[in-house]
């Protein structure tokens, strides 16, 4: 059965009450019968004793009745801080970090813990505004930001994995991340991580994503180690359009390089000057 604090600090001094208050009585009872009631005495008058004892009865009953306020009330100013306490816990249990108890005068070490659990309550508050900022930079970053666990799985991906590959949370955290790398770019990719495994950042290696619609985008990735707990801190940037750009780039200067050598060759067949014919 489970008694509240509050019903044992009740009790205990409900019970301190009558036993103080019996002896109390008993002792008036015996001065006032001489010493005759408790000792067995056949001179007292029968009708005196139960005269008595039937007053120690109805003492005891008005003495209970008049220790339950006084002790309900102890018991009560006892347990207000605890009570305040287990309330304002149970609503930072429920996600209500705004439940801070208001400044308590108990002169006693309560006071003390209810300015320590304010204390500890601004922590997580403070705890609390940095992980939704840490949440609300995630979800609106641009770049590719992860957590990866060195048995090659991501631990932890933002939404931009979903907007730049189309592959929700669910996928990228179910299948190790070398099967979205390009197959040409597989030995690279796990080289680089060994790499990152032994203690060494990674600053601008590239590599290829395949998409949920099968196409693949480059992506360009700076990361460094968190040893003591086995992860890897990486961020990547979606520079397709510039390797579009580079590679159309390339293909133009070879283009005007063919030309280039094209003209060259050309040249080089005419003559130096003009021809000279005898006669002409």
């Amino acid at each position: 059965m489970k008694l509240y604090f509050r019903w044992k600090l009740f009790l205990g001094f409900f019970g301190f009450a009558l036993v103080v208050g019996a002896l109390l009585i008993a002792w008036l009872l015996l001065e006032v019968s001489a010493g005759h009631l408790f000792g067995g005495d056949p001179s007292l008058d029968s009708e005196l004793r139960r005269w008595l004892l039937h007053f120690l009865s109805w003492a005891l009953l008005v003495l209970a009745l008049l220790s339950i306020p006084p002790a309900l009330w102890i018991a009560r100013r006892l347990n207000h801080p605890l009570r305040l306490l287990d309330n304002a816990m149970k609503q930072v249990s429920k996600g209500n970090l705004e439940s801070q108890l208001p400044p308590l005068r108990t002169y006693d070490e309560f006071e003390d813990l209810i300015g320590t659990f304010n204390l500890m309550l601004a922590g997580v508050q403070q705890l609390g505004h940095l992980q939704l900022e840490r949440d609300r930079f995630l979800a609106h970053s641009l770049d590719l930001i992860c957590l990866a666990g060195e048995d090659g799985y991501f631990k932890e991906v933002n939404p931009a994995f979903q907007r730049v590959l189309g592959h929700n949370a669910e996928v990228m955290l179910a299948s190790p991340f070398l099967d979205f790398v390009h197959p040409d770019d597989v030995t690279a990719t796990q080289a680089e991580f060994e790499k990152l495994k032994s203690g060494a950042p990674t600053l601008s290696f590239l590599n290829r994503y395949r998409c949920a619609d099968g196409s693949y985008r480059w992506l360009e990735w700076s990361a460094a180690p968190v040893p003591e707990r086995r992860l890897v801190f990486a961020i990547a940037r979606d520079i397709t359009d510039r390797k579009r750009m580079e590679q159309a780039e390339a293909k133009l200067i070879e283009t005007r390089m063919q030309f280039q050598i094209a003209r060259e060759i050309q040249l080089s067949l005419l003559p130096k000057a003009p021809p000279v014919f005898p006669g002409f």
